[in-house]
């Protein structure tokens, strides 16, 4: 089972989501996890790459888009599709999807753990309840964060 935690931003908008995306992804590779960020498309999963270089100025996350240097050893991969079964076999013991998407990954229950980031958008928070909803009748181990906008 994945073990789902959904982070609720109680203000903000999709960029200020991404933003607390990167605050949590330097979190994760300090833990020394893989981690693969679901995007909902390649301009989206372009931003992010951008915003990863940009966000805060003394701070480097190793990262990059999904099919650029696949040889490399590069913690944060960001995609916009389902990553091919070789790398989700890697993903089985410790890696960790981030989806940015409104929609629930077909693929991650490969993964061992996976982050939800909700902003405070009543469409958005609706979508979030009814993957909320699906993971929990499928039995997932499902956390939630409410994040103040202090926080995010």
């Amino acid at each position: 089972m994945t073990q789902i935690d959904f982070y609720v931003l109680d203000q903000g908008n999709k960029r200020e989501a991404e933003s607390f995306a990167c605050r949590l992804l330097e979190k994760a590779v300090q833990t020394s996890e893989v981690i693969y960020v679901h995007t909902a498309s390649l301009l989206q999963a372009q931003q992010l790459d951008a915003l990863l270089w940009t966000y805060r100025e003394d701070s480097f996350l190793p990262h990059a888009l999904y099919d650029e240097e696949k040889e490399a050893a590069i913690p944060i991969r960001i995609g916009f599709a389902a990553p091919d079964t070789d790398y989700l076999e890697n993903m089985a013991t410790n890696g960790l999807l981030v989806n940015l998407t409104t929609e629930t990954p077909a693929f991650y229950r490969a993964f061992p753990r996976m982050m939800e980031i909700v902003f405070s958008d009543p469409s958005m928070q609706q979508l979030a309840r009814e993957r909320y909803r699906q993971y929990r009748e499928e039995g997932h181990s499902i956390n939630t964060h409410k994040i103040k906008a202090k926080e995010a």
